[in-house]
């Protein structure tokens, strides 16, 4: 078999689109498309950072092959959502490779991480991402389990690489913590 050396996410295309930006009769705001379909997606004003949802995701996937192992990789299960004409989107990963065991003489417990991605085009989400032993996830706040959570806000400030940092900063600090509690259980 020949080696692949593509780490190319494979996003659905209503997902993953063009985006064109025009300007609008109010000098303030900006209208955001969908350039593949022409639809209006929504007005924004003219200093947000709008990043296609394509990017935003492939380099959340380029940051989990990055710090993961690929057998960590292997059979990873993405689930994809959106909203909002296109302008929100999420990607739900389970890595059932990727477990830790918590080992007590009287007990073991497993630890099967999930990585929790959203954002939107529209800015009125913020680039989200949520990484731990999430057992339960609701878009109003309502989490279950322990996890990390990754945010920024998509001001004129914000950037890509600057959340991939965060990100790769909390998957090392959560998984640094299952070191600990075993450490604690022995």
């Amino acid at each position: 078999m020949p080696l692949d050396f593509t780490s190319q996410l494979d996003i659905p295309d209503y997902i993953d689109f063009n985006i064109s930006l025009e300007p609008t009769e109010v000098s303030h705001r900006k209208l955001v498309r969908n350039a593949d379909t022409g639809k209006a997606i929504e007005i924004v004003g003219v200093k947000q950072t709008v990043i296609p949802n394509g990017i935003f995701y492939q380099s959340i996937y380029d940051t989990m092959t990055e710090v993961l192992e690929p057998w960590e990789m292997k059979d990873a299960k993405f689930n994809w959502k959106t909203g909002r004409r296109g302008g929100f989107a999420c990607m739900d990963v389970t890595l059932p490779h990727r477990i830790e065991y918590i080992t007590t003489p009287t007990m073991e417990t497993l630890i099967n991480p999930r990585w929790i991605a959203f954002t939107s085009v529209d800015s009125l989400t913020s680039a989200n991402c949520f990484l731990g032993t999430i057992d339960q996830f609701c878009f109003n706040g309502q989490i279950n389990g322990e996890h990390d959570k990754v945010q920024s806000r998509h001001s004129s400030n914000y950037t890509n690489a600057g959340f991939v940092y965060k990100l790769q900063k909390a998957e090392r600090d959560f998984f640094q913590q299952t070191s600990r509690l075993q450490d604690m259980a022995d």
